[in-house]
């Protein structure tokens, strides 16, 4: 074979291995088409990127030779050694800026850094283009290097479009991974449409800075759309999505029960035919569902001993947690009349079915700061669970649950302190609670752990 053959089979070849791209559906023509039709960000909503999420890092590096290097503008001022490095390693000595003005906490320096600090945040804002409602992402980049000026840099990464009907479509420039330093994008690509997968957290906006400015289509507005809907955890573009198509969250939305809208969002709104005549009662009789977590599994307590829930007074207690502690006190007595031999075999039973449902999961564990996170590994354990911490994750039949993986965190000694209820269709926090559905001190750290370590839950799914 001629050397001329031998590189046109190669060539040959390559063509045969190297995947056709797919062409983009009609669907997607038309938002990459719509696309060109947005506005250029506005000098506010610049000035507002290159402020707010940078708020919490507003800091200056100290060396104890005496020199401060502001990350604000890229200023370094010569400063004559401080007597303590106790206040400044406390986070609690102050540093005023000569050449931007800005008080800054001043943090000693680590020379491993070698003269470069990098930061970047993610902003997201709602606008639309006709009926079609798009969260744009911009990704701000804060860069300083040891002796220059402060450099600033917004570009525009991802964008979540919802159509009329509800339906997703993601355009997005390329972006890779790189090792010990996490997701980058390329700045200089061009938007393509991307697939939606729900175990991909790339082009999720929920836990961006949400800029003030948001503009939803008229459908969206006429459908009860408002800005004080947003809330930490739970996906704007579901509830775009939610209001757009299905008639129960419109219904909640315009009756004012944010609450219960925004747990059923992060719930899914899937097995709500019992749920449904209880809402209308609630809306009818203007009761607000504070706890919606709470009040779902009280209706569900409600069927289980064959209350009336079409009834006001079963669906709208004064007292909901003394109305849902007296229920589950009352199951929990149910529950212990049983015989053990009985109650053994079941669980003998339930435990092949909850292995098969959540197995994957068994032995997953993580934590920090003395609060160790872990897989509940059988209803047996779930048992104890609800029974040492007297809530209703046992009696409410949660190892039934197949979109539901329940959670345990406890201490260093071994403590629980709470159980944590973890969708796997939206990948979200449902519920925490401690002893008698009380909130320990440490909630919030134990809810920051779980979501910190969503992803490890999201790749054993995959």
């Amino acid at each position: 074979m001629s050397s001329m053959s031998f590189i046109e089979g190669v060539v040959q070849n390559e063509k045969r291995c190297t995947p056709t791209p797919k062409k983009p559906t009609k669907r997607q023509q038309t938002i990459m088409a719509l696309r060109e039709k947005l506005p250029e960000l506005t000098e506010s909503q610049k000035s507002w990127i290159w402020g707010e999420p940078f708020v919490d890092d507003q800091n200056a590096y100290y060396w104890k030779r005496g020199k401060v290097w502001c990350q604000c503008c890229g200023h370094v001022e010569p400063k004559a050694a401080l007597e303590s490095d106790l206040i400044i390693n406390l986070g609690i000595q102050k540093y005023v800026c000569p050449e931007c003005g800005r008080t800054l906490t001043l943090i000693p320096y680590q020379h491993s850094w070698k003269g470069y600090r990098k930061v970047v945040a993610d902003c997201t804002v709602m606008q639309h283009v006709g009926d079609y409602t798009v969260f744009r992402t911009f990704q701000a980049c804060r860069r300083n290097m040891l002796g220059d000026p402060t450099d600033y840099e917004i570009a525009e990464i991802y964008q979540n479009w919802v159509c009329p009907d509800g339906r997703e479509v993601i355009l997005a420039r390329d972006h890779y991974y790189v090792m010990y330093h996490g997701e980058s994008w390329n700045y200089y690509s061009d938007f393509k449409p991307r697939k939606v997968n729900s175990y991909q957290s790339t082009y999720e906006v929920r836990y961006n800075f949400l800029m003030p400015d948001w503009k939803p289509a008229r459908i969206v507005r006429r459908n009860g759309w408002r800005r004080s809907l947003v809330e930490s955890g739970v996906s704007p573009v579901m509830q775009v999505q939610n209001i757009l198509v299905n008639p129960v969250g419109e219904m909640l939305v315009k009756n004012g029960q944010k609450e219960l809208f925004n747990h059923l969002t992060r719930r899914g709104y899937n097995d709500l035919d019992a749920l449904i005549p209880a809402i209308r009662i609630c809306n009818r009789n203007r009761y607000h569902i504070k706890d919606a977590s709470m009040w779902v599994d009280y209706v569900e307590l409600l069927q289980y001993f064959g209350k009336d829930t079409h009834n006001a007074f079963y669906v709208c207690p004064q007292d909901l947690k003394r109305a849902h502690d007296r229920l589950m006190d009352k199951r929990d007595r149910i529950e212990a009349e049983k015989k053990v031999q009985e109650e053994l075999k079941t669980i003998r039973k339930k435990e092949s079915k909850y292995k098969q449902m959540h197995g994957m999961y068994f032995g997953v564990c993580f934590g920090e700061d003395g609060i160790m996170v872990a897989v509940v590994s059988s209803v047996k354990e779930m048992a104890e669970e609800g029974a040492f911490m007297h809530h209703c994750v046992f009696t409410n039949r949660y190892y039934e649950k197949k979109d539901s993986l329940i959670l345990s965190a406890r201490d260093e000694q071994g403590n629980r302190l709470e159980t944590i209820e973890v969708n796997l269709r939206t990948w979200s926090i449902m519920q925490s609670r401690g002893k008698f559905n009380h909130p320990t001190d440490r909630h919030d750290e134990i809810v920051a752990i779980v979501n910190k370590n969503m992803d490890v839950l999201k790749k054993i799914a995959v």
